[in-house]
């Protein structure tokens, strides 16, 4: 099943949405996306309400979609997300 999220085709994000429908880049902010990762990693209270809230697509670089991703699938499988891990 494929859905799309905001207009957004699944794993597209807001860079490749912009440059697809020729509009201006969104705003976007690596600091915040950094401290929220952080934060996942922290607690896992914080971990479950990111889950919940954002997808990878949320996320403006490629890297951080992947850390999300790698937290997201750790949280499902019953498995502590940390730094370690």
């Amino acid at each position: 099943r494929v859905e799309r999220v905001e207009g957004r085709m699944p794993g597209e994000g807001a860079a490749g949405f912009a440059k697809r429908m020729n509009a201006p880049l969104p705003p976007q902010s690596i600091e915040s996306e950094q401290a929220t990762l952080g934060a996942m990693l922290i607690s896992a209270k914080a971990a479950a309400a990111g889950i919940a809230l954002l997808t990878d697509c949320d996320f403006y670089t490629q890297g951080h979609r992947h850390v999300f991703s790698a937290i997201r699938d750790l949280v499902r499988e019953g498995e502590p997300a940390d730094i370690q891990t």
